[in-house]
């Protein structure tokens, strides 16, 4: 009888700690999990208010954001008071505090997002408005110096373009490339003839039909060794 006591005193402790082993696991897997969902909503607002700080202080402490950030803090707060006060895991993320929290990380993340990508877009608007270079294909002569200064123009506003049209910067050193970007392509205009002379456009639009010699002044060929190349014109006697 006294063995039989033992073996069934043994058996309902050995249940007793079967028991609160699973409870630990459970305990342990609801953490783990409730971790991971709060990690999912906090870590994009981390990495987005980090690049805001990017654009200087004045875009970070905006004013809409900050309050969103406020209610995230605030409900964070009370989820860990509640937990120093020895609530249950699994209690505090059925309730309505939870869902609130991470609701309210998801707005603020909404929120530190659009904040972003409207600094970038303000970035890239004050950076300079720059044609395409078909607008400028249409608008200068066909000469070879013209020709070859778009070729260059068209290598860096493609690059200028691929960062343009992005919804956010990748990196703090996107926000000078395409100043720097806006700053090159400026300065590639000038190299473009889009103005021709008097007497230059009235060489050319005799050209069709063969320009007279006295339309060849020296102002309109040094304009051509400056502008053009020469060697493409040639003198023909008229039968």
């Amino acid at each position: 009888m006294a063995t039989l006591l033992a073996r069934s005193t043994d058996a309902q402790a050995q249940l007793g700690r079967t028991h609160i082993a699973n409870q630990v696991r459970h305990q342990l897997a609801t953490i783990q999990s409730r971790q991971s969902e709060w990690d999912g909503a906090r870590k994009p607002i981390d990495a987005l208010y980090a690049k805001l700080q990017w654009f200087g202080a004045e875009v970070s402490a905006d004013a809409d954001l900050q309050e969103v950030l406020g209610k995230v803090r605030y409900l964070s707060g009370q989820a860990q008071e509640l937990l120093r006060s020895g609530t249950d895991m699994e209690v505090l993320t059925q309730d309505e505090l939870w869902v609130r929290l991470i609701n309210q990380a998801k707005t603020a993340a909404d929120t530190a997002r659009a904040a972003v990508r409207a600094a970038w877009r303000a970035r890239v608007l004050a950076a300079g408005t720059l044609p395409a270079p078909e607008e400028i294909s249409n608008l200068m002569m066909p000469s070879p110096t013209n020709q070859a200064a778009l070729r260059a123009y068209r290598e860096q506003h493609e690059r200028y373009r691929a960062l343009r049209d992005r919804l956010e910067p990748g990196s703090e050193s996107d926000l000078y490339a395409v100043d720097q970007y806006a700053r090159d392509l400026q300065a590639r205009q000038q190299s473009f003839a889009l103005n021709l002379p008097p007497e230059v456009k009235l060489f050319r639009e005799a050209l069709p039909l063969g320009a007279p010699l006295p339309l060849l002044t020296p102002s309109v060929l040094q304009w051509l060794q400056e502008h053009d190349d020469p060697t493409r014109f040639a003198v023909h006697v008229k039968s």
